[in-house]
């Protein structure tokens, strides 16, 4: 089954790689989608952080919510290629699970 994490607080990233690193390792194939809205959207601006999440993304989709990026008045250009913008996080993350994926709120 396709999961999709659903992450809006900055402090709970290393938890959600924690997840996705434990998934990978038990060499889960199907696909993995990171949906990032809230205060959330500020880690794909910030390097440091980006190294870990750039290693993971042959196996993760990372997607950021416009509607976030735009009310933290953040450059959507100045995202990394490899993080997708959705219009609206929340409505993505209800399309995703009508289509199967299993929902993990982190």
């Amino acid at each position: 089954m396709p999961v999709v994490f659903h992450i809006n607080e900055n402090k709970k990233w290393q938890h959600l790689e924690k997840n996705i690193f434990n998934l990978l390792a038990e060499e889960y194939t199907d696909k993995i989608v990171v949906i990032a809205n809230g205060e959330a959207v500020s880690h794909y601006f910030e390097y440091s952080q980006l190294v870990t999440i750039e290693k993971m993304s042959s196996s993760v989709k990372w997607v950021a919510c416009a509607n976030s990026l735009k009310a933290q008045e953040l450059d959507t250009e100045l995202l990394p290629p490899f993080i997708d913008v959705t219009p609206n996080g929340v409505i993505e993350i209800l399309n995703r699970q009508i289509v199967g994926y299993g929902y993990i709120k982190v």
